[in-house]
């Protein structure tokens, strides 16, 4: 956004409104895939990030989030 400020009239950002993680309804979170995966040079919080987060868990999309 920063980079293209001058070739934007605005920006127009939709997120469904969210409110405190207690009063939110959301399904229990669960891995879909999972495979081992090298974390040699990882740094620990990214791994961390990434087994939080990542429904899918493998090499590829470890290294595309991590750009390792």
């Amino acid at each position: 956004m920063h980079r293209l400020a001058d070739q934007m009239d605005g920006l127009l950002l939709i997120v469904p409104g969210m409110g405190p993680s207690e009063t939110r309804a959301l399904p229990a979170r669960r891995v879909l895939w999972k495979r081992p995966v090298d974390i040699t040079g990882v740094p620990p919080e990214e791994v961390a990030s990434f087994e939080d987060m990542a429904v899918v868990q493998t090499q590829g999309t470890l290294k595309r989030g991590s750009g390792t």
